[in-house]
């Protein structure tokens, strides 16, 4: 190929900027085709070609982590629980790509996630100090003071998410929440994400100190 070949389009390209361009757009199909998730199951190609494999040895799938991994951390002063696990799980491990049809999406069953939280509240090296998050898009305060009940935990920070999207705190550098405590709560002023992180932080601080 020299500077007088042309593209489909009848423009003229060099070598360079061809290669250039034949490279991103085969690394783009790869970064689709093979890195990302299926949105149908949460699976990334070599992850479903390895689940089908140990299904066909008869082998057993245990999902990482879970309670298991976090116990194994323990003992600790405090315990912040900042990113939930999805509640919810596929039930089935598809080694296939769930294909479109014509007159109605696949039924996809589901199952429960393991309650993480729970797990270490009840574990007998339970941190002194328990922290969980409630990301609530109605009755926030009651939902939250009810989940710091159900979960076992001392603190609960409370946000509310509702709200279109861009002008929702998913996504967004700032935030609003309230602290929830056996002997209160106390809502903070809006700020920026980090600002909230270091104000806990500093409770946190004060109340083992």
């Amino acid at each position: 190929m020299n500077d007088d070949d042309q593209t489909d389009t009848g423009d003229n390209v060099t070598l360079a900027h061809y290669a250039e361009r034949a490279y991103l757009e085969y690394a783009l199909s790869v970064v689709k085709g093979r890195a990302l998730p299926d949105v149908c199951d949460g699976q990334k190609p070599v992850q479903r070609r390895i689940l089908y494999s140990m299904e066909r040895m008869g082998l057993a799938f245990t999902p990482p982590g879970g309670p298991k991994a976090v116990k194994s951390a323990l003992p600790a002063d405090v315990g912040i629980f900042v990113a939930a696990v999805a509640d919810w799980r596929t039930r089935e491990y598809l080694p296939y790509k769930l294909k479109k049809r014509g007159d109605a999406p696949p039924a996809l069953l589901l199952t429960e996630n393991p309650d993480i939280l729970v797990s270490i509240a009840g574990d007998k090296k339970r941190p002194k100090l328990l922290i969980g998050f409630a990301a609530e898009t109605d009755d926030l305060l009651a939902n939250a003071r009810k989940k710091r009940k159900n979960k076992g935990a001392d603190w609960i920070v409370a946000n509310d998410v509702s709200g279109p999207i861009g002008e929702s705190v998913m996504g967004g550098a700032d935030n609003q929440v309230t602290l929830i405590k056996e002997g209160g709560e106390e809502t903070w002023e809006p700020m920026s994400k980090i600002d909230v992180a270091k104000q806990l932080v500093q409770r946190i601080v004060d109340e083992i100190a």
